[in-house]
């Protein structure tokens, strides 16, 4: 069974290319992954290499709360249900039954 994360990227002072690294370990472990965010170039960068039966970026704001259950519900769709979620702004997203993993300190 192939693992579904979703990364979000984070909006604010944390360094882009922990979500890139992150986003590419994944991918390398092969799990599909999404990664979510408002920086078009940082989200390329994290599925580069890896076609859309594997990996998919979504641009938008998931720390805005009016954008959050499309943004989700997008994710979604990509690859089905969300077996992790990896948040480093710790974000509350909904009732989701994947697993949150929160990296900020």
């Amino acid at each position: 069974m192939t693992t579904t994360v979703l990364l979000l990227v984070p909006t604010d002072a944390t360094p882009d290319h922990l979500a890139v690294d992150l986003a590419q370990l994944m991918l390398r472990r092969g799990c599909r992954v999404v990664v979510i965010g408002t920086d078009v170039g940082v989200l390329l960068d994290a599925v580069r290499g890896y076609g859309s039966a594997r990996a998919a970026a979504v641009v938008g704001d998931h720390g805005d709360a009016a954008a959050r259950d499309a943004l989700m519900a997008t994710a979604r769709s990509c690859f089905g249900p969300l077996d992790l979620v990896i948040d480093p702004m710790r974000a509350l997203l909904d009732d989701t039954a994947a697993h949150t993993v929160a990296l900020a300190a």
